[in-house]
């Protein structure tokens, strides 16, 4: 399944995982282990800045981390 949605994000392939026989399915699996291994991906890594800080002396212990 992680093959199939790598080919699906780099090359618009539309792989299915119930149509693949044995020889397809070992293939994926070992495509899928490469693109692990060599994190090929890392746009696909989410980058969330903190907006807040814990802050047991402000209400509800925590505050904006801009009026910090």
């Amino acid at each position: 399944m992680h093959a199939n949605g790598a080919m699906r994000r780099s090359w618009g392939l539309n792989p299915s995982f119930e149509r693949d026989g044995a020889l397809a399915k070992y293939s994926k699996a070992g495509l899928a282990r490469a693109f692990k291994l060599f994190n090929s991906r890392k746009s696909f890594k989410k980058h969330i800045k903190p907006t807040l800080v814990v802050d047991l002396e402000a209400e509800n212990a925590v505050r904006d981390l801009v009026a910090a």
